[in-house]
């Protein structure tokens, strides 16, 4: 007994001058079985305890960081889950609301092809189409490949055979290049 009060006695020494860390080798097995009985050593016992409590006390301060960095992160997590709700909330309801533009646009077009065809089906008098092609040479080239490109190609093809060759190949330039090429060729089966 005396030998282990000398050890401890000499480690404790060496802990305080810095030469040796007794915290270092506290959780070792040997010294477990020493701390009961170093514990009943008057000095050496007081020294042991106070070990132990700053040693506890060291403990319960990562325990408690440790779970107030848990519950930050458990908020943190919460927040984008929250964040996340609502953006797929909000996204749910932009994809009905384009679903409901794109049913209306679909009801529209259908509408417009009707009228288009029902109106293309009405044969054009001589006279309409005679007026069209003036007003289609007095207009810029550009203008007129605006209107024409949403016309029906019989009525363009009208049009266009009534118009100077020169003021035609202005428009046909100014057109989609796929759409001008289609009248063209029609153009040439027609004549």
């Amino acid at each position: 007994m005396i030998i282990v009060a000398f050890i401890l006695v000499v480690g404790i020494l060496l802990q305080f001058t810095g030469v040796f860390n007794f915290r270092q080798i506290g959780d070792s097995l040997p010294l477990k079985k020493i701390y009961p009985v170093v514990k009943k050593v008057p000095y050496l016992g007081k020294y042991v305890k106070r070990m132990e409590k700053k040693k506890e006390e060291g403990r319960k301060k990562r325990i408690l960081s440790l779970e107030e960095r848990l519950k930050k992160e458990r908020e943190e997590l919460e927040k984008k889950k929250r964040i996340q709700e609502r953006e797929r909330k909000r996204l749910k309801k932009e994809k009905e609301e384009l679903r409901f533009k794109q049913e209306k646009v679909a009801k529209r077009e259908r509408a417009v092809g009707a009228k288009v065809s029902i109106k293309s089906e009405e044969p054009v008098s001589n006279e309409k189409i005679e007026r069209l092609a003036k007003i289609y040479e007095a207009m810029s080239p550009d203008e007129a490949a605006k209107i024409i490109e949403n016309m029906d190609d019989k009525i363009v093809i009208e049009i266009l055979s009534r118009i100077k060759e020169r003021q035609v190949s202005r428009i046909l330039g100014s057109l989609d290049p796929a759409r001008a090429a289609m009248i063209s060729s029609q153009m040439s089966e027609s004549e």
